[in-house]
């Protein structure tokens, strides 16, 4: 009987200790549930909540108390409901064991987070489905990335593109502006008030089209800002002023007190302000308000990788009519528009422009609610400072100059414009015969006072490698490189590839003499 008594005590001891084991675990497995910064989660078979850890409410803004019980789907952006709900009937139908998928979700506050959603089926004892269980991880910020990621790669595809295009567009301006610029010299025309004005309309019609190949170079492979210490909040205003200027849209600016300078390309972040101010103006009824806010954060990076400590956030909100999420996809497309007149290339020019400063672009837009822009830049920016071009110098008394350039064309353009400034021209197509000229010139005491010389050279030595071969004869050449890639960094920096001077195509013939001015003082 004692050993009876003595057994059913040890038995009830087990089970005590096994009762407590499991208590423990139960409580261990909770706490890493309610831990976790994933959502864990359970429905039945007709979709409703049953069980969500805290996370849910960190994630979405709602508490699991106004949650459970009901759909999964009412939380479910409403464009991808359907899609979401399509990926749970082979779950539920046994066809799979998982599935996993990207969707939206509406936040409490009505914000749009990105979930990826892996899920499992969930069985009774008798191994009936009962419903579905998995997590719920905000995959925003990654998702955010790779978008940024993926537009980027589209728009150094298209840059290279545009280079080229823009590249041989310039030559071909050089021509004809070169032509009017000579034209316009001469009494026959400047006497007849009717040819005169055709010329100059030509003319300007020409600087139109060098200012579009301006754009495309922007944003092409290359087109490295030069960047200065800048006042940004003055770059900001002068920019929103011309943008708004000729509307009734007013403006609003709210500034911080600590907006530090800033190293910027002035010229191109001015650009970029005011074509995101033109869309805005744009985007509104013949008045309206443009919010322009400009906020200094010392401690946060652009970019993780950024090496400068500081965020200059630009802020541009207007009041207009928002935009789609079709468009806010190709938003930074280039060639992109919903405008009829629209070129597609504004916000593109913007993206590319603030991606080669080191900072990011982000729209938030909602239809009938307008649309805010914000541009982040780093506290610093590390290029080449502007070299001069030109100064203001003696007029040009003549001298002979070496041209070297593939096309015929440019050259004949370029001979008729030098010699309109008493200037003797020899030119030459490649690079080899570039260099027998000038010595020839030497020995024969004819020295060459100035070489021009293209930058590109197909099937010869470039400009560089042509003027380096030039100074083993005269280490003192007056060189001037001359491209239609006007955002090549010789053309940013040309003492550093032996040149004195830069003359980017196209080109009038005052420039041109301003250029030699600069050179021969």
């Amino acid at each position: 009987m004692i050993s009876s008594l003595d057994q059913n005590l040890s038995e009830n001891k087990t089970i005590s200790e096994t009762s407590n084991e499991l208590e423990l675990l139960a409580r261990q497995y909770e706490g890493v549930i309610n831990n976790l910064k994933e959502v864990v989660f359970q429905a039945d078979i007709e979709g409703r909540w049953t069980f969500l850890n805290p996370a849910w409410e960190t994630i979405t803004g709602f508490s699991v108390a106004e949650s459970l019980g009901k759909k999964y789907l009412n939380f479910v952006h409403i464009n991808d409901r359907a899609d979401n709900h399509s990926k749970f009937i082979p779950l539920i139908n046994q066809d799979k064991d998982s599935c996993t998928h990207e969707v939206r979700y509406t936040k409490k506050s009505g914000e749009i987070v990105w979930i990826e959603v892996y899920a499992g089926r969930t069985y009774d004892e008798k191994g009936e489905v009962t419903g579905i269980t998995g997590t719920l991880t905000d995959v925003t910020t990654k998702r955010l990335l790779d978008d940024e990621i993926r537009r980027t790669q589209r728009l150094e595809s298209v840059g290279l593109l545009a280079a080229g295009i823009a590249h041989d567009f310039n030559n071909l301006l050089t021509v004809v502006l070169s032509n009017l610029s000579y034209m316009g010299s001469k009494p026959i025309i400047q006497n007849d008030g009717e040819l005169d004005g055709c010329v100059m309309d030509a003319q300007k019609a020409g600087t139109r089209a060098k200012d579009l190949t301006q754009q495309l170079l922007t944003f092409a492979k290359g087109g490295a800002p030069i960047c200065e210490l800048t006042n940004i909040i003055e770059t900001v205003k002068d920019a929103v002023a011309l943008g708004v200027s000729g509307t009734e849209v007013s403006t609003f600016f709210e500034v911080a007190e600590n907006i530090p300078q800033i190293e910027v390309d002035a010229g191109q972040i001015s650009q970029a302000v005011h074509n995101v101010v033109l869309n805005a103006v744009e985007a509104m009824a013949t008045d309206g308000e443009v919010k322009v806010e400009i906020l200094f954060n010392k401690n946060k990076r652009v970019k993780p990788e950024s090496s400068s400590e500081g965020e200059v956030l630009i802020k541009i909100s207007d009041s207009g009519i928002g935009m789609s999420e079709e468009t806010l996809e190709h938003l930074f497309d280039p060639y992109y528009s919903t405008k009829k007149r629209g070129s597609g290339l504004g916000l593109a020019l913007v993206h590319s422009i603030i991606e080669r400063h080191s900072g990011r672009v982000r729209v938030d837009s909602e239809l009938d609610k307008g649309t805010t822009v914000n541009i982040s830049l780093p506290g610093s920016c590390s290029a080449v400072k502007d070299v001069p071009k030109t100064a203001p110098e003696p007029k040009v008394s003549g001298g002979r100059v070496l041209v070297l350039d593939d096309n015929e064309q440019i050259l004949r353009a370029i001979t008729l414009l030098l010699r309109t400034i008493n200037f003797e021209v020899e030119t030459v197509v490649d690079g080899d015969k570039a260099v027998e000229s000038y010595l020839r010139g030497a020995k024969e005491g004819r020295p060459f006072d100035v070489v021009i010389s293209d930058l590109t050279i197909p099937d010869s030595m470039d400009g560089i490698e042509t003027v380096q071969k030039i100074k083993e004869i005269d280490p003192d050449v007056v060189a001037i490189v001359s491209s239609g890639y006007s955002n090549d960094p010789v053309m940013s920096d040309p003492l550093k590839y032996g040149f004195k001077g830069v003359l980017e195509k196209p080109y009038s013939v005052d420039r041109l003499k301003r250029v030699l001015q600069s050179v021969l003082s």
